[in-house]
């Protein structure tokens, strides 16, 4: 495996406005969808060495469900989006990026009668965050994109939330840093035009207080709480800040930090004491008012998808969920959006055997 995403997911957005066809709706709930095991999500894919990672699903508020992912079907690695009105049949991909470069870890969210989407571009000497948005989810034009870093190193793995109508993007960086390890650093737009479009960025402000000085932090993920403010889990681990899989290095743990605003963290801890496994590409969804960790868990090479609620932390592994050994496929990147039906969630992840995106129809 050379990477997975960051990506996303994004609980159920509270806007108003209009649905994708510009009228006013409100989608019931999605009485097809019933718990089911592993299924294969993204269409086939024609590369002589074909690859989908990297996965974002959002629930919007009409109920319909967004797929972003990377892929390099078309002959190089891009974005695409595919939507579904009932999370059983979607429709074809629609291509957001057209570049030669490298488009890899996108995050699509819902604001302001809108979609918006960050990811990371790689050259052949850098990697920045960009930005677009799109009116209806699939129509993006390249016209549009914008940088929200100019960095070396800004990367693994950009991730955006709104806070009070700002967006607030969340990266990691080795070049930024002022020690040999690779930070966390946070960016937030500066304005936003009629129709809710990014006007402009901040300087990347290093958050100093989740960042350690002897081991590289990295793969920020962002929620919001159900009691209100912002839960961040991360990584931290000792291998190596340069190279492009350091962070599956056994010393990697899953930690989390805690914020009021997302501006100012509170460090909270590691899941887990340091036990030679790789435990690595944190997300979180919330199950009513449980908080759940989902990430990437390596035992004996197999990559285990492990959910774990916050309430159990201090009782690690007491209580962890093995995702992998419940739907036999191994992978990483799980992301997780709820449903309109009650109690029922879908899980979209990267297959680890054959680069495919999987999803999977549970209950909680």
């Amino acid at each position: 495996m050379r990477r997975a995403v960051l990506l996303s997911v994004l609980v159920l957005a509270a806007c108003a406005g209009e649905d994708d066809n510009g009228g006013s709706a409100a989608a019931g709930p999605h009485d097809g969808l019933t718990p089911a095991g592993a299924i294969v999500l993204s269409p086939a894919n024609p590369a002589a060495s074909p690859k989908d990672e990297d996965p974002c699903i959002i629930l919007n508020p009409f109920g319909h469900f967004y797929l972003a992912w990377l892929s390099n079907r078309d002959g190089n690695d891009e974005i695409y989006v595919m939507r579904s009105s009932d999370g059983q049949f979607w429709s074809s991909p629609y291509r957001v990026t057209v570049n030669p470069d490298a488009d890899w870890y996108p995050t699509i969210i819902y604001d302001t009668n809108r979609y918006h989407m960050i990811w990371m571009r790689q050259t052949a000497s850098t990697r920045t965050v960009w930005y677009n948005s799109s009116p209806d989810g699939i129509t993006w034009q390249t016209a549009n994109e914008q940088p929200v870093t100019m960095g070396v190193s800004d990367d693994f793995v950009p991730y955006m939330v709104v806070i009070g109508g700002v967006f607030h993007v969340y990266f990691d960086s080795e070049m930024r840093s002022g020690d040999a390890t690779r930070g966390l650093f946070h960016v937030t737009s500066t304005g936003r035009d009629s129709i809710g479009v990014a006007t402009g960025w901040s300087a990347p402000v290093e958050i100093t207080a989740l960042n350690d000085a002897t081991e590289s932090d990295q793969f920020p993920f962002v929620a919001p709480r159900p009691g209100g403010g912002y839960l961040m889990t991360f990584i931290r681990h000792a291998g190596s800040a340069t190279a492009i899989n350091g962070y599956l290095d056994p010393t990697s743990d899953i930690n989390w930090a805690t914020s009021a605003d997302g501006t100012a963290w509170t460090y909270g801890g590691a899941m887990m004491a340091e036990d030679g496994a790789t435990d690595t590409i944190p997300a979180l969804y919330t199950a009513g008012t449980e908080e759940t960790f989902s990430f990437m868990r390596g035992i004996s090479g197999q990559p285990y998808i492990i959910d774990y609620d916050y309430s159990q932390l201090a009782s690690w592994p007491t209580g962890w969920n093995n995702v992998t050994l419940a739907n036999g496929v191994g992978g990483w990147s799980s992301r997780v959006t709820p449903t309109l039906k009650a109690n029922t969630y879908i899980r979209v992840w990267t297959g680890a055997a054959d680069l495919r995106i999987y999803h999977e129809v549970f209950t909680r």
